[in-house]
């Protein structure tokens, strides 16, 4: 299990290549992600799971 900052330089284009490198071996996710729209771009690029330091239903 990985997690990629989104602080991260070209954190979405990183997410994607390691998930196609190496899917099915790691879990790939990203972290510090503040917003609605920031999940949603990680998802598309293959993020499976997401970190966020606080939550606003």
């Amino acid at each position: 299990m990985i997690e990629v900052t989104m602080t991260t330089p070209d954190a979405l284009k990183v997410i994607s290549e390691a998930v196609r490198k190496w899917e099915g071996d790691v879990l790939f996710g990203a972290g510090t992600v503040l917003d609605p729209e920031t999940a949603q771009n990680d998802i598309l690029a293959g993020a499976q799971f997401i970190v966020s330091p606080t939550l606003k239903p």
